[in-house]
């Protein structure tokens, strides 16, 4: 990769002149606002005074309209109504009044004056136009009435990204699924900073709680050059401000759980209790200046957890308590001169993760907490310049233990139990985020620029398996005998730490005391876009970004990004968009982190057969208290390689390429409907290879071979001899694990969505998507699994649903009650079969039978109808109480989230247990609701 070494230093700097050189606005929660003047025979008119007014923030700025009749705002807060004001000598004034416009958008607004001689002035009230006619980006945004209204089960704002197309839970780790693609390949944000987990890159960070929640955006593909550290797509929040009126809620959702439906595993109702409750204030410290607001929300959740093996059947309890807090202050330090300071933090504290086949004990405490201190200003230059400057400063800690002492025991396909292997576990990251980004207007061409320096630092520990590890093949009979070697394990594993690493961090894990990490780095970005009106009606979007993260090698992280969008007949009523773009994701932290604990010298795993390591080989249930003798720190343990390291050419970071192409035609003023494909081709995506892994061996047959006999084959010996790969000059290891960039990612996408604003009372929308997604491997931590360790091949992807139809929507009955429901149906996510014995003898029992392919089987199709009826009661003044109850899944629908995914050795002849169900979704469940307004 040295060879990109100066081409990257270039793009550097021609995009940092650029950014010095030409302003530029980031519209991730603010938009831009244009339009022409036009005179009664559609000629332009020039020097026209366009005045636009917040309402309810008291902000104001003016302009002339250009040459070409034009007029832009640029980066203009969402928060308020806003108000546009046109004048000119001859003509009769004109008055749009009520607007309400979006984040991250390009509105357009023209107008066509009449001579003062034969009309008088007017005021419209009006909504913002419904299509976007100069972006090619695919989004989704969700505004305040209907984040109000939804159903939302848990009240959490990511699940309205479930509305866009395109978008799903993902299947293993991370909130969502966009395009196909991995929970890891999607970037959160909030308020214009990253809000993404960036040790794991699946999750966002600092919760919000659902009242402060202003606007909320999907961005499915083409999004600009100033977003980025995504292959997949950008999930976006903007929050409240205070305005001139003081505001304030107080609210409880209780869901007592006594009216539930059944559990379909169990037969009997499971019981749930959860109270979410809070309250929110708003208002003016100097009116058209200073505004404020506060927020809190508590959550407390008694539920119980169903264990579906035969071991130990039942709902069991599990516990969640949350606490979110939320401060954010507004001031216009002068006329041209905004700024904003927000806190929040998010802290809870659970009792989970067991259920299915893992046993109560098998679940482990969580403690996650975060905290966010972001502010940002905003300055007019000058009528065509406008500059914002953010930054961040926030903390994120992540803390999980075990219920019970180890060590973990696995039935596979029958009963887990004992300590979690994964914990404890340990992660601190502190984040001090800058960016600035400035607008400039030079009438068709509306260009922006900027730069983001994050400096991420942090500490953590944990050793895989450290509590030692049991595995019963398939088909073991149960309880373990000593009597009988047929109950016997057929393999123990158990994690130390290498005497030679210092171990320079400690947490209160008695009796573990394991080596840690604490390292930091530095994310550099710049970008640049120019907007250029070619002619009325017809926009490029040209831009280009590059990345840079001092925590890898890859120097060459380029991305162009072209778009258009085609106004047909320059009414804003028929658009014709595509683009092209590449866009580049990041080196998540996990993978450098498990390098550095994982490595030679670090924490490490023995794995042990009976009859490998006979006398050796502990009696179960005991562990190990220290190395046994005869297994130095090297002997027979699994390494993983720091490639960035031994080989920077080979540590790339992943991409995709995008290309899209749609038509969005305006069916009535507050009625859209789009169609548009996707297309989407990933590169250079983490995957993991034993680099000494035993030669292929033909399972088709039903033939196994012994973990000696597979030994025997691993092109460095067990234990590997020196030098090893990449030179290494230390042996006895039996897996070398390097975390590679060769893997292949497809994804095509057939996008329909129906939208209707609300108007008459009502609002809805539906959408539609038809997609397949495939990839190589499903995650940079899962191994080719089938006969082959090398054997990586094009199958279907774990986040593959090929239908989704999402319908939402309220309607305003009479005597001011208001009906809302989420209707959704998606296909089966895939399930990928596993033999349940170590057929080709490399040590795992998660081997594919015969001929079958990765994710070959699906789980069954799921439908969920959320349903929500509110009655507002108004009182005296602007105060009104609000009643409500939420329905979620009306039709009790049996949601299978998790099956057996144990086969069996013989293709054709599935277990009997193969891909039954294991795990559902919550049975229907009712939830009532009181709120107080003024």
């Amino acid at each position: 990769m040295t060879s990109f070494v100066e081409p990257g230093r270039l793009v550097c700097a021609v995009l940092l002149t650029a950014a010095l050189a030409t302003p530029a606005s980031a519209q991730v929660s603010t938009f831009d606002l244009s339009g022409t003047v036009l005179d009664p025979s559609n000629a332009v008119l020039p020097g026209v005074t366009v005045a636009l007014k917040n309402t309810k923030t008291g902000l104001a700025r003016a302009e002339l309209t250009d040459d070409r009749g034009r007029y832009h705002f640029i980066a203009l807060p969402v928060v308020g109504e806003y108000s546009i004001t046109i004048e000119l000598a001859g003509f009769a004034g004109e008055e749009r009044a009520g607007l309400v416009f979006q984040a991250n958008s390009k509105p357009v607004i023209d107008f066509t004056l009449k001579l003062a001689s034969l009309a008088e002035a007017t005021i419209v009230h009006g909504a913002a136009p419904i299509l976007e006619t100069r972006k090619a980006e695919l989004s989704l945004t969700v505004d305040q009435q209907k984040i109000e209204t939804m159903p939302l089960n848990g009240r959490n704002y990511l699940d309205l990204a479930n509305f866009a197309n395109g978008v799903h839970g993902a299947a293993t780790r991370g909130d969502l699924s966009v395009n196909g693609q991995l929970g890891r390949n999607i970037d959160y944000v909030v308020d214009g900073v990253s809000n993404k987990v960036i040790e794991w890159g699946d999750a966002s960070k600092t919760g919000l709680s659902l009242d402060v929640v202003q606007e909320f955006q999907v961005i499915t593909s083409q999004f600009s050059a100033e977003f980025g550290h995504s292959l997949g797509g950008i999930v976006s929040a903007v929050t409240k401000s205070g305005t001139n009126e003081f505001h304030g809620t107080g609210y409880i959702y209780d869901r007592p759980g006594r009216f539930d439906a059944k559990n379909a595993l169990t037969g009997t109702v499971t019981p749930f209790n959860q109270q979410q409750f809070g309250t929110v204030v708003s208002g003016p410290l100097v009116r058209n200046r200073t505004h404020f607001i506060g927020s809190y929300e508590g959550t407390n959740q008694d539920s119980q957890l169903v264990v579906t093996s035969v071991v130990q059947p039942g709902a069991f309890p599990a516990t969640l308590n949350r606490h979110q807090a939320f401060s954010k202050a507004t001031h216009r330090l002068a006329d041209n001169h905004n700024a904003q300071l927000r806190f929040n933090l998010d802290h809870n504290e659970n009792i989970g993760q067991f259920g299915g086949l893992v046993l109560p004990d098998g679940g482990t405490k969580g403690k996650r907490a975060s905290w966010e201190l972001q502010g940002t200003t905003t300055s007019v230059l000058s009528a065509k310049t406008v500059n914002e400057a953010r930054f961040q400063y926030s903390r994120f800690v992540n803390e999980t233990t075990n219920l019970v002492p180890g060590p973990r025991v696995i039935y596979t396909g029958f009963a887990t139990y004992g300590a979690n292997n994964g914990s404890p576990q340990d992660i601190r990251e502190n984040r001090v985020q800058f960016n600035d980004k400035l607008s400039r207007d030079f009438g068709a061409h509306r260009t922006f620029a900027g730069v983001d320096v994050s400096h991420i630092a942090k500490t953590g520990v944990f050793n895989a398996d450290a509590v030692g590890v049991y595995t019963f093949a398939a088909g073991t009979p149960y309880p373990f005998d000593a009597r009988n070697p047929a109950t016997f394990p057929t393999q123990f594993t158990q994690g130390f730490t290498d005497p030679r690493r210092p171990i320079s961090l400690h947490r209160d894990f008695a009796p573990f005391d394991f080596a840690g990490i604490d390292r930091s780095y530095v994310n550099v970005d710049l970008f640049a876009q120019d907007d250029w009106e070619v002619r009325r009606g017809f926009t490029l979007n040209l831009g280009a970004r590059y990345e840079k993260q001092t925590s890898s090698p890859d120097n060459n992280n380029i991305m162009p990004r072209t778009g258009f969008a085609w106004d047909i007949d320059k009414d804003g009523r028929t658009v014709v968009r595509g683009g092209f773009g590449r866009f580049y994701d990041q080196l998540f932290d996990n993978i450098p982190n498990t390098e550095d604990l994982f490595g030679i010298t670090g924490n490490f795993s023995i794995t042990l057969t009976p009859g490998g390591n006979p006398g050796v080989f502990p009696t179960f249930p005991a562990v190990f208290t220290a190395l046994p003798p005869g297994f130095g720190a090297a002997l027979g343990r699994t390494v993983t390689l720091d490639l960035g390291a031994l080989d920077p050419a080979a540590r790339k970071t992943p991409f995709s390429d995008q290309l899209t192409f749609g038509v969005a035609r305006e069916l009535a003023a507050d009625i859209a409907v789009t169609v548009d494909y996707t297309y989407l081709r990933g590169r250079d995506l983490f995957r993991t290879v034993d680099l000494n892994g035993p030669a292929a061996f033909d399972t088709t047959t039903g033939a196994s071979r012994s973990i000696a006999q597979a030994d025997a084959t691993r092109p460095y010996g067990s234990p590997s001899r020196v030098p090893g790969p990449y030179g290494i000059s230390e042996g006895g290891f039996k897996q070398i694990r390097a975390v590679v960039s060769e893997g292949n990612g497809w994804y095509q996408g057939l996008k329909l969505n129906l939208t209707k604003r609300f108007s008459q009372k009502h609002f809805y929308q539906a959408s539609y998507t038809l997609s397949r997604a495939e990839n190589e491997q499903d995650d940079f931590g899962s191994a080719a699994q089938g006969a082959d360790p090398f054997d990586f091949r094009r199958a279907r992807a774990s986040n593959d649903v090929p239908h989704i139809l999402v319908v939402n929507g309220t309607y305003v009955l009479p005597r001011a009650v208001s009906f809302s429901a989420i209707a959704s149906f998606r296909s089966g996510l895939p399930v990928d079969p596993q033999a349940g014995v170590d057929l080709n003898g490399d040590g795992f029992t998660t081997d594919r039978p015969g001929t079958l392919a990765r994710n070959s089987f699906r789980l069954p199709a799921s439908k969920t109808v959320d349903i929500s009826l509110g009655k507002t009661i108004a009182m005296s003044g602007a105060q009104h109480i609000e009643v409500r109850m939420d329905v979620f899944n009306l039709l009790d629908a049996t949601n299978v989230t998790q099956s057996n995914p144990v086969y069996g050795r013989v293709v054709g002849s599935p277990v009997a247990a193969f891909n039954q169900p294991i795990r559902v979704a919550n049975p229907r469940q009712l939830q009532f609701a009181a709120r107080y307004r003024f």
